[in-house]
């Protein structure tokens, strides 16, 4: 899952490795701070406002969203999981 602090996978990014199904809890450096993501082609990701994966979750794929704020979801991301398609 590729993240970035700023919309158009600009700013401060980072490619995270996940395990699929596995829920991972946000880093204090992303918390509340993700305002693009995009995951690896063939993968179906999920970003949720809760840890562990609590909340409604903003599901979405290939090749991801340029812009979370288009969503009602910028800097909102507490969590997020994956899964392979």
């Amino acid at each position: 899952l590729y993240i970035c602090a700023d919309a158009g996978f600009k700013g401060t990014c980072e490619n995270l490795h996940l395990d699929p199904g596995k829920c991972y809890n946000a880093p204090n450096q992303w918390n509340k701070n993700i305002s693009s993501a995009g995951p690896d082609n063939g993968t179906f990701c999920a970003l949720y406002p809760e840890y562990d994966c609590h909340g409604k979750a903003l599901p979405f794929t290939f090749p991801g969203m340029r812009a979370l704020s288009h969503y009602g979801f910028d800097d909102t991301s507490s969590s997020y999981r994956c899964e392979f398609l």
